[in-house]
């Protein structure tokens, strides 16, 4: 998520245990999930996730993740997260 405007706090907003599940939609690029290395977003379920890239070549990038962990199963383009307690609890 990208917000303008404003003095931005160093820190950013916190993201733990995020789930999103059975969603599906098309979209020029799966999508991003970009966190800060000093305030990672932890505890992410991503389950039934399928995006349907309709863009040209330089936008088929799947997902475009990083400073993230959790539990991803069965989505579409595949992602793939490093493993977090947080999120298999």
């Amino acid at each position: 998520m990208l917000y303008g405007g404003g003095v931005q706090d160093p820190t950013g907003v916190r993201v733990q245990n995020l789930t999103v599940r059975n969603f599906s939609g098309d979209a020029l690029t799966a999508g991003v999930i970009h966190c800060r290395p000093g305030n990672p977003c932890r505890g992410l379920r991503l389950q039934g996730v399928h995006v349907n890239e309709t863009g040209g070549a330089p936008f088929k990038l799947g997902w475009q993740v990083s400073s993230a962990t959790g539990l991803v199963q069965d989505t579409e383009p595949a992602m793939h997260l490093p493993a977090d307690p947080i999120a298999e609890q």
